[in-house]
């Protein structure tokens, strides 16, 4: 990866969005526990660096985004590669050396008030589990989408508004991953964002557990009691794609997995996906593949 002097105009911009968002923050309840943002922020760096013993009154979060660091405590050396996460309890000691370049990060110093005991256990917990832990790929679509949303040139309220939905379900889901106890419960996960996060997940499960099968956006709309632009709107916001995108991405999947794996004829495994034009069918699939279905299965099993 190659950060241009474009690119670090680019993440300018998007740490400008970020301290909008963070200015606007309603503090996050966790438990007995309340979350405000000190500062969201990429920082970036094209040479390697280091930077000598500090602390901070805050829990710093880092997600790599790109390069390698070695961060390191009073008793522990702490290498953290691409896609890591390191988290660091506030008043604990530390410096780091940055190991490869370009280094790019996704920094969060989050402000914990609140029960003190909570707050204690959960910086014990931290220190447990090394000060750094692999996100899942929840955590790791929600940075991307973050990373993704800040990027673009739309309606700044409405930007706004789905990071704020986005950073909160991030926090959640990284203090489950932190916790080894109760003190995340998935009622508090999907409390904080009942329309965002969590419905998106709940319609991507819905439509690969429906393939095959044929189901249109207003069934969607009728089982999940939402209109179809709201449902578009979340969907897209999460996955990048609409709706009735991902779902032929889907079945176009699925159709090459039936092309390879049985004897159905083209128009059975059309129809069996939800589509009633077999050439429509035939088109979407060289679409996605640039394969006709039966150039596809014959070059396959050639």
């Amino acid at each position: 990866m190659k950060i241009t002097n474009s690119d670090l105009n680019t993440i300018r911009s998007r740490n400008r969005l970020l301290a909008a968002v963070v200015a606007d923050w309603q503090r996050l309840k966790i438990g007995n526990v309340y979350v405000s943002f000190d500062y969201a922020y990429y920082h970036v760096s094209r040479n390697l660096r280091q930077h000598g013993l500090h602390e901070h009154s805050f829990m710093e979060l880092s997600y790599i985004r790109s390069g390698s660091i070695c961060y390191k405590t009073k008793d522990t050396n702490i290498p953290v590669d691409k896609g890591g996460i390191f988290c660091i309890p506030p008043g604990t000691p530390h410096s780091w050396v940055q190991k490869q370049k370009p280094l790019l990060i996704d920094s969060f110093a989050l402000v914990l008030k609140g029960d003190p005991e909570t707050i204690n256990r959960l910086c014990r917990q931290v220190v447990a589990a090394g000060f750094s832990f692999t996100p899942d790929a929840r955590v790791k679509m929600l940075l991307d989408s973050i990373w993704t949303l800040t990027g673009q040139n739309s309606n700044e309220m409405l930007c706004k508004e789905w990071l704020i939905h986005h950073l909160r379900e991030t926090i959640l889901r990284i203090f489950s991953l932190i916790s080894t106890d109760a003190f995340v419960s998935k009622e508090s996960m999907y409390a904080n964002d009942p329309t965002g996060g969590a419905l998106a997940e709940e319609i991507k499960d819905f439509i690969l557990t429906h393939i095959p099968g044929s189901f249109t956006l207003e069934d969607l709309s009728q089982h999940f009691h939402y209109s179809g632009r709201q449902l578009n709107r979340i969907f897209q916001m999460y996955y990048g794609k609409t709706i009735n995108n991902f779902l032929i991405d889907s079945r176009m999947s699925k159709a090459r997995e039936m092309l390879l794996n049985n004897d159905m004829s083209i128009k059975a495994i059309a129809y069996s996906l939800g589509f009633r034009d077999v050439s429509y069918f035939c088109r979407c699939f060289k679409n996605h593949t640039r394969f006709t279905p039966q150039q596809f299965r014959n070059n396959e099993s050639g």
